[in-house]
């Protein structure tokens, strides 16, 4: 059952409210409001500005409260914390004053102290057993499988979100060109979402000092952890759906478009930014918060990025070059570990071009992406630990290299 009601208030010239509220009654979450007061200013014909407050509720959905368990390989930067390889110094490293405990606590999760935790003779480091234990190959491994899966004991997740912004048409003079600027403050608090593997060793394994102080196995989180009862290794993490804790995030969105008249056709460039000044959350809601700004945690909060089109329209043909470009990144570790030797990712550039023409029923494209060839950046590289060569981020660095396309549409 929902109600809701909005309003468009003219307040003075140029000057309009935007009010709205609505009630949502949900059978697993109950009531809950969501509202917003936003405002339009036109001061001349050459800028306005908006901006304003909006308060949101959301219920978590089937999947987020019933999925059935499901399995994910995700990024595990600080690798295993019962190795003598991780990059963790609350883990199982010799500079750790609570060593014995952690070793102690691998052991009670392993079920047995006849594992390769406590037996293996192949380490790195040329000590056998606890001491010298990792995983036999790799060494180091960034990796971890999550069994993700609903909770029912979810509760809904708070946004509020404050915006301010302007929006230019033909600035000194020049004609046929808009610009929008927006900023942008966002605070989520109870954020839902599966909790993450690195989240569940850090409070298991009591990163902060304070979440699992007697290295009780028996803690909450301890128990998501399965270990493989023959060789030690890590086996999985059950992710539950849960309330994380606070999200914040702060930036600034710009966008700008122009055409002008050139020849017997017209010319056009369109582009979009985006400055992430912050990105802020917790794993757990007693954990401190992460600054993952300019990391590649959360799957890659890039510092500025772009995508800029350049066309060229003439009767029916068209020619466009598109241009996508991504500041350097820190790698996903450096979030939770800023010391850490694991890199990152230089930044990026691919250009795709093409172009198309229209005869009467039929359309014409082809083109080219990627069209200068351009290798996909490689991530994670831990310098004389792990190259990781092969590792990249598919979604942000193309993989598969210059490629050529063309097609046929025939209207009838």
């Amino acid at each position: 059952m929902e109600y809701y009601v909005e309003a468009l208030v003219p307040v003075i010239e140029g000057l309009n409210l935007e009010l709205g509220y609505r009630y949502s009654d949900f059978s697993t979450a109950g009531g809950q409001d969501t509202y917003k007061a936003m405002f339009t200013y036109e001061m001349n014909d050459m800028i306005s500005f908006r901006g304003g407050y909006q308060f949101a509720t959301r219920a978590p959905n089937i999947a987020e409260l019933f999925s059935a368990p499901s399995l994910e390989v995700v990024g595990f930067p600080l690798n295993d914390l019962c190795a003598v390889t991780t990059l963790a110094p609350w883990g199982n490293v010799p500079g750790n004053p609570d060593r014995l405990q952690v070793q102690q606590l691998c052991r009670d999760i392993i079920g047995n102290d006849t594992s390769g935790f406590d037996t293996q003779t192949y380490s790195i480091t040329g000590l056998p057993g606890a001491d010298g234990f990792h995983r036999a190959n790799p060494p180091f491994f960034p990796l971890e499988i999550e069994i993700v899966q609903g909770n029912p004991n979810v509760a809904p997740e708070q946004g509020e979100t404050y915006t301010i912004g302007a929006v230019i048409t033909d600035p000194f003079g020049i004609e046929n060109l808009t610009i929008t600027a927006d900023y942008y403050d966002i605070e989520i608090t109870d954020t839902i979402s599966p909790i993450s593997s690195s989240a569940v060793y850090n409070d298991c394994f009591n990163s902060n000092g304070s979440s699992n102080p007697s290295y009780d196995v028996n803690y909450a989180p301890c128990q998501l952890i399965t270990r493989n009862a023959v060789s030690g290794d890590r086996a999985q993490v059950d992710a539950l759906y849960s309330n994380l804790g606070l999200l914040t995030t702060q930036g600034v969105d710009v966008t700008a478009n122009w055409n002008m008249d050139v020849g017997p056709g017209t010319f056009g460039v369109n582009t979009s930014l985006n400055f992430l000044d912050s990105f802020e959350y917790q794993q757990s809601p007693d954990s401190p918060q992460i600054d993952a700004t300019g990391t590649l945690d959360q799957g890659g909060l890039f510092d500025f990025r772009t995508f800029t089109t350049f066309s060229y329209r003439w009767d029916d043909f068209s020619i466009g070059l598109t241009w996508r470009h991504l500041s350097d990144i820190d790698s996903e570790a450096s979030s939770s570990q800023p010391t850490t030797t694991i890199q990152g990712a230089d930044s990026y550039n691919m250009f795709n071009l093409n172009a198309g023409y229209n005869w009467g029923n039929y359309s014409l494209r082809v083109g080219i992406d990627n069209l200068f060839d351009e290798d996909p950046e490689s991530i994670n590289n831990n310098p004389g630990i792990d190259s990781n060569s092969g590792t990249t981020n598919a979604g942000y660095y193309d993989v598969l290299g210059t490629r050529y396309f063309v097609g046929l549409k025939a209207s009838f």
